[in-house]
């Protein structure tokens, strides 16, 4: 199914889909890199493939701003 008819309910669980992604990577990235595990790295970096995926999706559906800040 292409994102772009996702259902209303589908594009806001895209969306904090994309939020626990972001707080995930912004919690690891302020680590230490120096005393995270092997695990930790991991997560970093699936938070931040998850976090590019997401985005693509509500790009596709036309609903960026429900994760972009307003400038």
């Amino acid at each position: 199914m292409s994102t772009s008819t996702l259902s209303p309910g589908a594009i806001d669980r895209v969306a904090v889909r994309h939020q626990i992604a972001s707080e995930t990577f912004a919690r690891l990235a302020a680590m230490d890199a120096r005393e995270m595990s092997g695990a930790q790295f991991d997560l970093l970096a699936d938070a931040q493939d998850e976090m590019q995926m997401r985005r693509q999706q509500l790009a596709d559906a036309g609903r960026l701003h429900l994760i972009e800040v307003a400038r």
